[in-house]
């Protein structure tokens, strides 16, 4: 279980890192299957801690942000998972997002956030799946 979370951590390290290195891109126009990739708007603002971000690009399924809450800069890359299992299935949920934060005035960099949509029990373990297969 460690080397899975280990491995988990790495590969949201690495995914920081392209994202940080990504060229920002002009906007292309839209198109239904990119509007449906988009987070919700509701999604962003809460990792914005409530100010009203602004998309600054696409890059996939991933949106980059910035926003300024009370006066202090946040940048994060938003984006919800392809697929997302219930245990029972069709367990009701609220939407799951990763996030990924800086925060220059708290010294915060690439920190990664995973809101999956549910109160878990605690104690229980969780696993995540980044990537294929």
């Amino acid at each position: 279980m460690a080397v899975r979370q280990i491995l988990t951590s790495l590969a949201a390290c690495v995914l920081c890192g392209i994202i940080s290195l990504a060229p920002t891109q002009a906007a292309p126009k839209k198109d239904a299957a990119k509007e449906a990739a988009k987070p919700a708007p509701s999604a962003a603002a809460a990792a914005a801690g409530g100010a009203e971000p602004t998309l600054i690009g696409q890059f996939g399924t991933w949106g980059a942000y910035t926003a300024s809450p009370n006066g202090k800069k946040v940048c994060f890359a938003l984006a919800k998972p392809s697929s997302s299992k219930t245990n029972p299935p069709n367990r009701p949920r609220d939407p799951a997002y990763a996030f990924i934060s800086t925060r220059p005035a708290e010294k915060v960099v690439n920190e990664v956030s995973i809101m999956i949509g549910y109160t878990v029990k605690p104690g229980s373990e969780s696993t995540l799946q980044v990537g294929g297969g």
